[in-house]
């Protein structure tokens, strides 16, 4: 079971578990059922979104219903060729189905049919124009398809489709030849290998040759090296013998970073002419070749070891730097025999060739190849070792995926250091680069080599951040060591590090003085970059927040045993005071309103624009979040004390949002606290501001009015949105404020009073967790989720995304679910600003028909009281009842299990929204444009319901992504996890 499932509510999650497959089984059924009697695409798409929901979800499904759905779709796609958006939508929806449970479904696909499918698709294009981006996503989506099927071709396909294409390559001045060769590459399944089948040593011989014999041309070496990338892969029997070709391999290797030696160009002086069809049909199949390189050397390591005295090639015995041999023992156990790995010294010699390129002085056109090649190495090597873990751990399914006794060896202990060693050679002058995709690459593999060799890397990783902290003249390279840092500080407090080499060998990995001394580290590198929280450097200021997001997050509650020998009372106030510094330096002209200036749009509200705080690479709301989460609760209370001040003595309408942030983090954490320091002195100073600004007649607030008015509403509505019951004994007034806000004959008033209404229903109404950020405590009968460091410092430990017994359950978040007296509130707001708005609506619909007459502003107060309700009452507004439901025969729903809030007024509610809205359109005028644009953006929510909840996941995802780079450890980090234990 996935872990997002089992952390569901309760309820939820078991309904969801027992359902779900049924509901799965019932929808390939119908599908299955529709196409057998009437094969017409067009028909099959109202199929199509309930089945791409199973997919997104990736629940736990029967063999043979996952059997059943691909061989269908497979069959729909394979006869829909003149449905171009049906073709390609099943394609994608395949794609994924053989994408996530591939070692679940078992069926055969004949390699053939889809072989002649391919072409008949090419020709087709040929004779009809679709239009680019049509042609475009349908062959990305069938050749994608078609490496997905690849490992369900019939035992002997690779050895049938090598015959079917070997004549075509035998002309190398032909474009046909190119174009097979795509073909090849596309179409031959690697898979065999791994079963041991087929004869691929004569294959290797004659592709090498092929190879060789156009070297120069970048569509044919670009196919060449993907094809051996992938046989390097599957070759887990070991069923090829690497060596003979490896001097010429890394010869063709060397070609894909493009450096000049010497005198020589970067690129080669003639070439031959590439097809124009071929580079058509596959340019999207055409990997960078620094890419591909890396891959090819990861899975050819532990390939080919041999004697350095036997082998006959002095290379094997003494490396091109002069270092010593490259041996396969593990420092750390007992020596093996002593061997070396022909790969790792054919690699050695490679980076002496490119290490000079990846120094920050050194730039050129290569830097993206050289950025490339790491990450290529970085991103194999943890596949590769993941599996030979996964291996190790469940022997049963060694032979399942390819690791069996005799095939390729595993790397050992000695290996990954040599090559950790290696990848930190070029990471380690490329961290400073001038290119800036270079440099982030250097950083994560620091980052991630910090998993394998910790001695080696984080020595290099605390000075380099020393440096560039005490550095004057280079404080650019700060931002580079803190970012770097920060990707480190989980190996820092697990391994810690020590000053010299020469203590690192002296002791275990896990010596308590080295771990005294990482913790210390991690200690003083926050106090350190404080002075570093700079509104006129975002790009250090942002590497600063994710220092502490990732210390947050790492370490349990701050000021507590088990916590970083840190003065934790004084590096909070101090980083809160440098917030809040930051967010009045932010604050510009003109309301003081910089940013909608910038943006090129000077009238729009000043809370509608976002400083660099909110930038989707920002870790600053979640480091607000963690901080206040994870504080003692004297400390939790000097915080908030401290954000009420800030609050209640400035108005920066222009950051409101950043601050909006601040106060939400802070009621998550502690909302009885908030309700009382923040916002019930919060929903006082609106009330008071409304009664006093003297807009009574005018139907007009000044400019000043408005400001403060946005951001005391915008602080309020943070705070309100995640209280739960905490919030009720504020309801009378609430209910007083909303009321003052909407009657006021000013806009901005009745706009204000929506958007402090929504939350309130929303913090009422709807299921979230309500100690998501707390730190994870382990059931007294599972394994402790954390690790002991000296001094009590605790470090948590990894999740995967896949639920562990009881361990994962235990952790489960504490829901918030609506008590009667929530739900009780909830009903009140919605008959008060709902229920009556769409009455006094359907009235002035009535009077208008006998000739009556109405103002403008009391028509967009009464919507923009019902766009307060539904916007906050969401999926909790029962949804329109269809005339006829998509059922099973049992009249059982298809769609997922869920519930993001209980039902609130009533199946009805809506309906009588809809015909108040109805009632509105008869009598707006045609030339009143901006009440129709609030009665059109009122209908939108009214009529979709769930598109406010998938509007805000779908704008917060790129925010989401960015955080799970930084707190998402790589696979390796749970073998040092283990070594530590």
């Amino acid at each position: 079971m996935r872990l997002w499932r089992e952390w569901l509510p309760q309820d939820v999650a078991k309904e969801a578990t027992e359902q779900e497959p049924q509901r799965f089984a019932a929808i390939v059924n119908g599908l299955a059922i529709q196409w057998k009697h009437n094969q017409d695409p067009a028909l099959t798409l109202k199929w199509l979104s309930l089945f791409t929901s199973y997919l997104h979800v990736k629940g736990d499904y029967r063999s043979q219903d996952l059997n059943k759905a691909a061989t269908t779709i497979l069959d729909i796609v394979l006869n829909c060729q003149h449905s171009s958006a049906a073709q390609a939508r099943w394609a994608e929806a395949a794609n994924q189905l053989l994408r996530t449970w591939r070692h679940q479904i078992d069926i055969t696909v004949p390699w053939r049919r889809l072989y002649e499918f391919a072409h008949a698709f090419v020709r087709s294009s040929d004779l009809s124009y679709e239009g680019p981006l049509i042609l475009e996503t349908r062959q990305s989506s069938l050749f994608s398809l078609v490496h997905r099927c690849k490992r369900y071709f019939p035992s002997g396909s690779a050895e049938e489709i090598w015959h079917e294409l070997k004549p075509s390559l035998q002309n190398l001045h032909t474009p046909t030849a190119q174009q097979a060769l795509g073909w090849l590459t596309l179409f031959l399944p690697p898979h065999g290998l791994g079963r041991g089948e087929g004869s691929w040593n004569e294959r290797i011989a004659d592709w090498m040759l092929l190879w060789e014999s156009d070297a120069h041309n970048k569509l044919w070496s670009s196919q060449w090296m993907l094809l051996f990338a992938q046989v390097a892969k599957h070759d887990t029997q070991g069923l090829i013998d690497w060596h003979p070709y490896l001097p010429r391999l890394f010869s063709q290797l060397q070609w894909a970073f493009q450096v000049p030696v010497g005198t020589a160009s970067a690129t080669p002086p003639f070439g031959s002419v590439t097809s124009p069809v071929a580079v058509a049909l596959f340019h999207g199949e055409t990997h960078t070749l620094a890419t591909t390189a890396g891959k090819i050397i990861i899975y050819t390591l532990a390939t080919t070891m041999s004697s350095p005295h036997s082998s006959g090639n002095p290379t094997l015995a003494r490396t091109g730097s002069g270092k010593a041999p490259l041996r396969g023992e593990d420092p750390h156990g007992e020596e093996e025999q002593p061997q070396v790995d022909e790969v790792m010294s054919q690699l050695e010699q490679l980076v002496d060739l490119l290490e000079q390129y990846f120094h920050p002085s050194n730039n050129g056109r290569w830097n993206k190849y050289l950025a490339k090649f790491v990450n290529s190495l970085c991103k194999h090597l943890n596949k590769r070792l993941a599996k030979e873990a996964s291996a190790h751990t469940h022997p049963g399914n060694a032979v399942a995926n390819g690791h069996r006794t005799g095939g390729r060896q595993p790397l050992s202990m000695g290996a990954q250091r040599c090559l950790a060693r290696l990848i930190l050679r070029m990471a380690n002058k490329a961290q400073y680069s001038k290119d800036n995709n270079l440099a982030v690459a250097a950083c994560s593999a620091l980052s991630q080599m910090s998993f394998i060799a910790p001695d080696l890397v984080l020595p290099l990783v605390q000075t380099r951040f020393q440096v560039a902290l005490e550095s004057v003249s280079a404080t650019h390279q700060l931002n580079s060591a803190v970012h770097t840092l920060a990707l480190c500080v989980r190996p820092l407090l697990l391994t810690g590090y020590a000053d010299s080499p020469e203590s690192a060998e002296s002791g275990p990995i896990d010596a308590a003085e080295h771990k005294e001394a990482g913790a210390q580290a991690v200690a003083a590198a926050m106090m350190a970059t404080l002075p570093g929280i700079d509104a006129n450097d975002p790009r250090k200021t942002l590497a600063c927040f994710r220092l502490y997001c990732v210390v947050l997050s790492s370490v349990g509650i701050h000021g507590e045993p088990g916590s970083l020998p840190l003065y934790t009372e004084e590096w909070v106030e101090e980083l809160l005071a440098r917030v809040f510094s930051i967010l009045a330096n932010l604050e510009a002209p003109q309301t003081r309103s910089d940013h909608a200036a910038v943006q090129g749009n000077a009238s729009a509200p000043a809370s509608d624009s976002a400083s660099f705080l909110l930038e989707g690479n920002s870790m600053f709301r979640p480091m607000m979040e963690l901080l206040f989460a994870r504080l003692p609760q004297e400390l939790q209370l000097h915080a908030i004390k401290q954000l009420a001040r800030f609050v209640s003595t400035s108005t920066l309408a222009s950051v409101t949002n950043e601050a909006s942030l601040i106060c939400n983090a802070a009621a998550w954490a502690a909302p009885q606290t908030c309700v009382d320091l923040l916002l019930k002195p919060l929903l006082g100073r609106i009330e008071e501001e409304v009664k006093h600004d003297g807009t009574a007649g005018s139907g007009r607030m000044s400019k000043v009015q408005e400001t403060t008015l946005d951001w005391l509403v915008g602080l309020a509505a943070a705070t309100a949105l995640h209280l739960g019951p905490a919030i009720l004994p504020l309801k009378g007034q609430i209910v007083r404020v909303l009321k003052v806000l909407y009657s006021a004959p000013s806009k901005a008033s009745q706009a204000a009073a929506a958007k402090l209404l929504s939350p309130v229903l929303g913090c009422l109404t709807a299921h979230y967790p309500q100690d998501q950020f707390a730190p994870a405590s382990s059931p007294p009968s599972a394994p402790s989720a954390s690790t002991p460091l000296p001094q009590g410092v605790q470090v948590e430990e990894w999740l995967g995304s896949k639920a562990v017994g009881g361990q994962t359950a235990q952790l489960r978040p504490q829901w918030h679910h609506p008590t009667p007296s929530e739900m009780q509130f909830a009903e009140e707001l919605m008959q008060t600003f709902m229920i009556d708005a769409c009455q006094q609506l359907q009235q002035i619909g009535d009077s208008s028909l006998q000739g009556g007459k109405y103002q403008k502003e009391q028509i967009q107060g009464l919507l923009l009281q019902i766009e307060g309700s539904v916007h906050g009452l969401r999926s909790a507004l029962a949804d329109f009842v269809p005339p006829a439901k998509t059922q099973l025969g049992s009249g059982q729903g298809l769609s997922l299990i869920g519930a993001a809030a209980p039902l609130v007024g009533g199946s009805g509610a809506r309906d009588t929204v809809a015909k108040s809205l109805i009632a509105a359109a008869g009598f707006i005028g045609a030339n009143d444009y901006e009440t129709l644009g609030i009665l059109l953006r009122v209908t939108s929510g009214v009529l979709s319901r769930g598109a406010h909840e998938f509007q805000e996941a779908n704008d917060s995802f790129s925010s989401w992504k960015s955080d799970q780079d930084v707190a998402f450890d790589p696979p390796i980090a749970a073998l040092l996890f283990n070594q530590v234990h």
